[in-house]
């Protein structure tokens, strides 16, 4: 995007205070305050507001953000300022994120790309789409991706340079978390590709910082320290913000070759860097890790010392951050009230009213209602009842499998292990499933160590070679959470779906479920 033309008009002057909010943010600052000290309400203040929120999330300020662009949204909602007023609610979005407010979050995100399709405002779909992709990458890192591509295309079809970065360094976090490292490193160098058109440097250096924490994993030590150190050095001298994200990796690299000094020195210089900057979480990072670095040069003391101050900050941190938590939660639910009691307000005839409490009645119960299975973090018993139900009654007709699974001798893990052992078998057992299930495959835990699976456009005999497959993986496993040489088997039944009901496959495949069971175990069923 080319950078904006500067004149006296007051719309020309937000805009432009709005494209320098990741640039410059004391130049998009001082822009703003200037209109802040002229205008106390109308259109000119609740743009600026909207820049002051963004920039107050950027600082970590949750509750002036909040505060800030709640009292921008009525005023750019009168002034029909659908552009500004979806610039809002992207800052209520990055916040709630950031709070853990995900249902908030969906609200303004829908709410947003809503509006900035319909005015067809690219970039602000774009944001739309990136942040969604990276709340859900909290919760579900794989299915992350489909958003953060969409926000790439978006970028890239609306020429914004700087979102096309964003995207692409992100995409490429996602790509480290899920291990699969050749399409991250390959989207690090498309992004400097970028940076070179478009000068953001934040973005270049954690690009490096990025590059630095792949080399490690890959296991290229001293190409790590050498991007690291580099970009350090880089981020010094050019008087950018504190670059503390490519310490902890360059420890790590010093560790490996045995220079637990030049880890020390370099955690000691940081140290003093965040505590003039007051950037407590890093402080507190760079504590813990001094007392990691002295433990293992047999340092005990200065090890513990470090330690006792990492964990008297952390709790200042700690009590502090709950605090900031607590004020800007008050303050997203003063708001939706408040927009509750305006919504409520327009509303002509009392038949509107009701329909309007009916749907937050309803609402509410669909917020208390989980559909997550506590321990395993899988679909639940009422999610197979409910969504898998539809799913199966709706591919009436087409192959469409279903199975019971059951841990074999389970009862004898409780016994042995203690309930806490058993969760820890559940959890193992899940994630071996999971990596051999496919996307559009649904696993839920039923009941106890029993399991249900749904295959869809799945015959029963493919069905068996799949699960046949994990009977394999499962025996040639090393179990993390069983003792040394003992296994886990299960028993399974299989069951087509071929009519649409449900209740009826789940019989079905709990009978022959049983009938193995009855037959030795350790074996599947059709």
């Amino acid at each position: 995007m080319a950078e904006p033309q500067i004149t006296s008009d007051l719309e020309s002057k937000m805009l432009e205070a709005w494209y320098w909010r990741d640039r410059d943010s004391e130049r998009a600052q001082g822009m703003v305050q200037k209109v802040l000290a002229d205008y106390q309400e109308g259109l000119p203040w609740a743009q600026a507001k909207v820049v002051s929120a963004y920039l107050a999330f950027r600082m970590g300020f949750m509750v002036q953000a909040l505060e800030e662009s709640s009292q921008a949204i009525p005023v750019l909602q009168n002034h029909l300022a659908k552009a500004w007023l979806a610039r809002a609610l992207n800052v209520r979005v990055c916040v709630t994120v950031e709070l853990g407010e995900f249902m908030a979050a969906e609200t303004a995100f829908e709410e947003q790309l809503r509006l900035s399709r319909e005015i067809g405002d690219l970039e602000m779909e774009g944001s739309a789409l990136h942040d969604f992709g990276m709340m859900t990458s909290v919760r579900s890192p794989e299915l992350a991706e489909p958003y953060l591509k969409a926000a790439l295309e978006v970028f890239t079809r609306a020429g914004a340079l700087d979102g096309q970065a964003f995207s692409k360094l992100n995409l490429a976090g996602l790509y480290e978390q899920l291990g699969k490292f050749e399409p991250a490193q390959s989207l690090l160098k498309e992004t400097l590709e970028l940076i070179k058109l478009e000068n953001i440097p934040l973005v270049e250096n954690f690009v490096k910082v990025q590059s630095g924490r792949l080399a490690l994993l890959q296991g290229n030590f001293e190409h790590a320290q050498s991007v690291l150190e580099a970009t350090l050095e880089h981020a010094a001298k050019t008087g950018e913000r504190v670059l503390w994200e490519a310490v902890p990796p360059l420890v790590k690299a010093y560790l490996h070759f045995e220079r637990p000094m030049d880890a020390v020195a370099l955690l000691e210089h940081h140290l003093e860097i965040v505590q003039q900057a007051k950037m407590r979480p890093f402080e507190v990072d760079a504590h813990e890790l001094l007392a990691q670095v002295f433990e293992n040069m047999g340092e005990h003391q200065k090890a513990l010392d470090h330690f006792k101050t990492h964990m008297r900050l952390y709790r200042q941190m700690f009590s502090k951050t709950h605090e900031e938590h607590t004020r800007a939660l008050g303050v997203l639910v003063r708001t939706q009230m408040a927009e509750r009691t305006a919504e409520t307000e327009r509303q002509k005839n009392l038949e509107l009213r009701e329909t309007l409490e009916q749907l937050e009645n309803l609402n509410q119960q669909i917020v208390d209602i989980s559909l997550t299975d506590e321990l395993t973090g899988i679909r639940n018993r009422r999610y197979l009842m409910t969504h898998g139900a539809t799913q199966i009654r709706e591919a009436r007709g087409t192959d469409f499998s279903i199975a019971m699974l059951d841990l074999d001798h389970f009862k004898r893990i409780n016994d042995t292990l203690g309930h806490d052992g058993g969760d820890r078998v559940l959890c193992e057992f899940v994630k071996v499933l999971q990596s051999q299930l496919r996307s559009q495959d649904t696993l839920a835990r039923f009941g106890g160590e029993e399991f249900a699976l749904l295959l869809p456009n799945t015959s029963p005999h493919a069905a068996c070679d799949v699960l046949e497959r994990i009977r394999k993986v499962m025996s040639n496993r090393t179990w993390d959470s069983l003792p040394e040489g003992q296994k886990m088997t299960f028993t399974a039944g299989v069951s087509d779906s071929a009519d649409g009901d449900l209740m009826n496959a789940l019989r079905q495949a709990d009978t022959l479920l049983y009938m193995g069971k009855s037959k030795g175990r350790d074996s599947i069923w059709h």
